[in-house]
């Protein structure tokens, strides 16, 4: 049972992440709107990715394919790679 609630949080938090870039991404292309700082678009992209796999990881782990903790590590290394990436982009 607790394999299939950290899989479920695990596509949730993923997929609302993913609408989240894909959203910016969007916003983008509208001219109208001025953002006082902008996410390149291979960040954006980058991001979009990472969520895929996590959605490929809560599923393995909701199948109990993975069991949860190297589930949630790798989750959140490929988060905190892709936090760090945009981070320093709109740094630097």
């Amino acid at each position: 049972m607790r394999e299939r609630i950290a899989g479920i949080a695990e596509v949730a938090i993923s997929l609302l992440w993913f609408y989240r870039n894909w959203r910016i991404m969007q916003d983008y292309q509208i001219e109208g709107i001025l953002y006082a700082l902008m996410i390149s678009h291979w960040v954006l992209v980058m991001e979009c990715l990472v969520d895929v796999i996590g959605v490929v990881l809560g599923i393995l782990v909701f199948t109990k394919k993975m069991r949860i903790k190297i589930g949630f590590l790798a989750f959140a290394l490929f988060w905190a790679v892709g936090f760090i990436i945009e981070f320093l982009d709109i740094t630097f």
